[in-house]
């Protein structure tokens, strides 16, 4: 019991010490309570583990499977495998009215400047089928509307997308710069 006395003591720091550590395991002892082995144990790894900054519980790495569930709050993402979260972008671009990219894209093969009021982007990792999301905008020095162009016949596949940008009138009109992205599953 004299070996265990200063245990307890450090016990009851740790467990209001770590009252807002919802990471580790936590228990309630009584004075004089004698600790069985795993009870040992435990603390031993969470008085371990906090003191270190490392929390079993949130060691893991998700899986490219784990992200594209998107259901766990215990795993942690990497840079590399963060793409494969239903939420992230897949792929970006700033393009002027010629095609020609402005300043930064990502995951983008090519852009075309396929006539008046028309751009078409070719994505480099496709999406795993024409089932995702486009946020397009443009930039005008008139009233200007900008949308998928599913009067193309080929509006959104899974590696690329045409839009259109039309006037008050619906007619084509080419905006000053195009911006569009895109997330969904790849």
């Amino acid at each position: 019991m004299n070996l265990l006395r200063p245990l307890l003591c450090a016990l009851a720091v740790y467990a209001e010490w770590c009252l807002v550590c919802p990471a580790y395991s936590f228990q309630t002892f009584t004075v004089g309570q004698v600790l069985t082995a795993s009870q040992v144990n435990q603390l031993e790894v969470n008085v371990r583990d906090h003191q270190h900054g490392v929390s079993s519980v949130f060691n893991q790495a998700a899986t490219q499977a784990d992200l594209e569930a998107a259901a766990s709050v215990l795993l942690y993402t990497t840079p590399g495998r963060q793409q494969f979260h239903p939420s992230a972008v897949k792929f970006f671009v700033k393009a002027n009215v010629a095609g020609a990219i402005q300043g930064t894209a990502n995951n983008v093969t090519s852009i075309t400047d396929v006539g008046t009021g028309a751009l078409r982007v070719t994505i480099a990792t496709d999406f795993s089928s024409a089932d995702w999301v486009s946020h397009h905008g443009i930039q005008a020095q008139a009233a200007l509307s900008v949308m998928v162009d599913s009067a193309a016949g080929t509006p959104q596949a899974a590696g690329t997308v045409d839009y259109v940008s039309r006037n008050t009138v619906d007619s084509a009109a080419d905006p000053v710069m195009w911006y569009a992205s895109g997330v969904g599953d790849q």
